[in-house]
């Protein structure tokens, strides 16, 4: 049986979704309509169309070791990561399902 609260893969809403990998590390990804990227670049109340951008913004759980080296390569950022390219996104995907969380070593 899985377990509601830790699952791999999670949709929230239409443009949105959660990743828990078995290290205890997660990334939240955001895309289109809603969010902070695809609002920057819109005017109308709405937001945006979730099809115009290809960007997507991100929200992470991970070591403090791992955050750092995200900061360092993305210093204009906080957490939420906005702005960021497909490549991006995989590249901080990868390194956050390498990373070992600190609850699972405490």
């Amino acid at each position: 049986m899985v377990d509601m609260n830790n699952k791999a893969f999670e949709n929230w809403e239409t443009n949105r979704v959660r990743l828990t990998f078995s290290n205890g590390n997660s990334i939240s990804t955001v895309w289109g309509l809603g969010s902070m990227t695809d609002a920057a670049n819109k005017s109308n109340e709405y937001g945006g169309d979730r099809f115009d951008n290809d960007q997507c913004e991100i929200m992470y759980d991970c070591s403090d070791k791992l955050r750092k080296k995200i900061e360092k390569k993305y210093p204009d950022s906080d957490n939420p990561i906005g702005y960021l390219s497909i490549e991006e996104w995989a590249e901080i995907v990868y390194w956050i399902s390498k990373d070992t969380h600190p609850t699972l070593t405490d």
